[in-house]
Order: C-alpha cells, then sequence, then structure tokens
C-alpha cells in the first residue's frame, strides 16, 4: 500500500509519501491550487493544522491519490490503475476521459481520468454481465490546449 492507510479512509492525519507528482494541493488559504507537475512533494499533516488540505488529485506514476476534507475530517482514496486494471479482466474495461476545470487555472491544461468498468452479472438481464462503471481515477494533466491553436 503506497498510503498507511486503505484504499478509501477517514482519517485525522493526512500523510503523502514522497514521489514525483503530477497533480494539484489545494490549501485552505489560497484562491487557487498548487500545482505540481512531476515535481517532488510529500505531506504531513494533521486535521486540526491550518492550513489544512481542502483537495488535492496526485498522479506519480503508479498511484493516484484523491484526498477531500470534510467536517474535520480528511477522506483518502489511494488507487492503483494497473491493479484496477488487472480486476476489471482487461484493460479494454478502460478508458481516458478528460474535463476541463471550472474553478481553478490550469493554464488550460485539462484533468485525465482513467475510467474503468467492471462486469457484473445483471438480475434484471437474466443475469447476463452488464457493464457498471467504477470511480474515476486521476492520470495526470492532458495537453496544454494553448499549444494546439
Amino acid at each position: 500500500m503506497y498510503l498507511s492507510m486503505p484504499i478509501k479512509t477517514m482519517t485525522m492525519d493526512l500523510e503523502i509519501k514522497k514521489s514525483k507528482y503530477q497533480g494539484y494541493v489545494w490549501y485552505s488559504d489560497r484562491t487557487e491550487p498548487e500545482l505540481l507537475d512531476n515535481q517532488e512533494f510529500e505531506l504531513k499533516r494533521k486535521a486540526t493544522e491550518n492550513p489544512f488540505v481542502l483537495e488535492a488529485l496526485l498522479y506519480d506514476g503508479e498511484h493516484s491519490i484523491q484526498v477531500k476534507y470534510v467536517d474535520g475530517t480528511y477522506w483518502v482514496r489511494d488507487r492503483c490503475p494497473e491493479e484496477m486494471a488487472a480486476e476489471m479482466i482487461s484493460d479494454e474495461n478502460s478508458d481516458v476521459v478528460s474535463y476541463l476545470p471550472n474553478r481553478m487555472d490550469l493554464n488550460t491544461r485539462s484533468l485525465l481520468f482513467k475510467r474503468f468498468w467492471k462486469k457484473i452479472p445483471d438480475p434484471m438481464c437474466e443475469n447476463m454481465e452488464v457493464l457498471v462503471p467504477q470511480p474515476l481515477v486521476f492520470v495526470g494533466f492532458g495537453k496544454d490546449l494553448r499549444k494546439e491553436n
């Protein structure tokens, strides 16, 4: 496990191990997030410490870490896209989607998420397998849209 906590957890203390990340960390005392573009980063923070981390999306090539701060507690999701692809039977059951952020300026770069689908028997379809969407996993930034023009 990359973090010292399960895949999705509530915790009072936030610890992100040192690695080269792509993504952002948004602190409570800032109007814009701190952007990381393949930069070394690590973080140890208590939920009672100010400024606290409002949200973060980080990806180091192996692990995708999503952090949200809700009511004095950090919600953390640590995912490994390659392991998730193996759980979904094949990488054919995933695709990458791109979203433009609406609350922050990433210098017109998009956020990339890997979308996974899992085959699950559906009683409404005579127990045939249907694809059910799984949580999106952050996998970095997209191209600089300004350079495409």
